[in-house]
Formats: C-alpha cells, structure tokens, sequence
C-alpha cells in the first residue's frame, strides 16, 4: 500500500501535489479492498496519510502540529490544511535555499575566472524588486545586446553586477 501511497515531488504546483495525494489515499482504499476499515476509522486514515509522508521535513512537522493539536488526528480535511500549509512553507525555504546556492556559485566562478584573466571581477548581490525584474526582461526583448551590457545576469530576487576593473598583465 505504501508503494502506491506517494508524493510525487517532481510535480512543481504543491498545492496540486499535496491534493494528488490525498486522491491517491482514495484510490488504494478502493483498490486494495480497505473500505470497510478506513471509511469508518478517520484516525486509521490520518495516521496512514501521515506515515506515508516525503520529504521526512514535511513528515516531522505535520507530526509536530499534531502533537499540539489531537483534533488533526480525527478530521481530513483540517489534515489536509495543515499538510499543504506545511508543503508550502518547505517548498519557499527549498526555493529560497536553491537560489542562494545559484548566486554562490556564480560568485565562486567569478572568483575562479577572476584568478585566471587579466582583468579584475568585482561580483556585488544587490536585492531588487520584481518590477526591476520585469523591466530587465523587457529590455532583453527589445534590444538583446544593450541590456547584455547593463546587466549580464539577473536571478530571481537578486541582481548581479559586475565591474570591470584593469589590472596589470601578468608576465608570461
């Protein structure tokens, strides 16, 4: 049952995920003959939901809610709240965690770059707004090489500058 009973994390809407799997939970009752027991028995149902959890994060906060809150155990539906509540919050701090380590490692490639050209890199991360955003992405649509030139790479939620700085050559 637990083999069928999955989070399919490769989906990217977590509302939908989170409702795809309660729907699943329907169809194994169904399939695998367990009307009887589960339709009656809400808390058998909850505590199914909750021990076929992923990731394991998501699993000990749900846990955690419920340990403060007895009434999770009993209802769906205020189960099902508490799981895409929880979903979302791990998916921002996933989503938050990815973009920090995009912006390090373009950091850590401008350090490498830097030790092997002949002119400096000086990387500054400036937070800018969604409307800076869309301003730039507007810009490379109407003239590619111009907004090139006044920012080489944007990511969401943070700009990237690059300076550009003469050194002296190096002596071969």
């Amino acid at each position: 049952m637990a083999r069928h009973l999955r989070i399919d994390l490769t989906q990217k809407d977590v509302k939908a995920r989170i409702l795809d799997y309660f729907d699943s939970m329907e169809e194994v009752i169904e399939v695998h003959g367990l009307g009887v027991s589960l339709r009656n028995n809400v808390k058998l149902k909850c505590k199914v939901l909750v021990e076929n959890l992923r990731p394991s994060t998501l699993k000990d906060q749900v846990k955690r809610a419920i340990e403060y809150d007895p009434s999770l155990k009993a209802n769906v539906h205020r189960l099902f709240d508490l799981v895409k509540q929880e979903a979302i919050r791990n998916q921002q701090a996933f989503d938050l965690y990815q973009r920090t380590d995009n912006v390090t490692r373009v950091i850590a490639t401008a350090r490498s770059k830097r030790r092997n050209s002949t002119t400096l890199v000086h990387t500054i991360v400036v937070a800018i707004s969604v409307d800076q955003l869309n301003r730039h992405a507007r810009n490379v649509k109407a003239c590619p090489q111009e907004a090139a030139c006044t920012a080489e790479r944007v990511t969401t939620g943070w700009k990237i500058v690059r300076q550009l700085r003469r050194t002296r050559r190096r002596k071969p």
